[in-house]
């Protein structure tokens, strides 16, 4: 057991440490609703800090008031590969109305890649059976950000 929490604490210390360090929670009270990907973007603007590609899933009501967020997964240097279920399910628990996705790009460029627009394209689909509004999907990285409501491809 004690080898497993170590395991644990080496994988999520340094976003934790992003997360503590961009302000993530002060920034929840400072700003409870949501209006545009810029107030997202502000939100988590902490995960350009990350080394590794994360999964940030943020929980809205139907006033677009943030009920909460949570890193939904920690990957690779390159690579974060989560299932749509575990994006939801945090939905669920929140009794959210939207959701907004967000991950970063380690790399500086927030090009999105084809998995990135195939992934937006399920999470909307899937959103929609549940009754559950993708708002928007989210690449922050340290180049800039890159929205896909704002370019049009939601």
């Amino acid at each position: 057991m004690k080898q497993g929490n170590q395991r644990w604490r080496v994988c999520f210390e340094p976003v934790l440490k992003a997360w503590d360090e961009g302000g993530c929670l002060k920034e929840v009270k400072s700003q409870p609703k949501l209006t545009s990907p810029e107030d997202v973007e502000t939100l988590l603007s902490w995960m350009s800090l990350v080394e590794q590609e994360i999964v940030v899933g943020v929980y809205l009501d139907a006033q677009n008031k943030v009920l909460g967020h949570e890193i939904i997964h920690v990957g690779g240097k390159s690579a974060c590969f989560v299932a749509p279920s575990d994006i939801f399910r945090p939905a669920i628990f929140y009794s959210a109305s939207s959701i907004v996705v967000a991950h970063n790009h380690p790399s500086g460029d927030s090009a999105p890649s084809s998995e990135d627009e195939d992934v937006t394209v399920r999470l909307k689909n899937l959103g929609e059976l549940m009754d559950i509004i993708l708002l928007d999907h989210l690449i922050i990285a340290s180049g800039g950000n890159y929205s896909f409501l704002r370019d049009g491809n939601l």
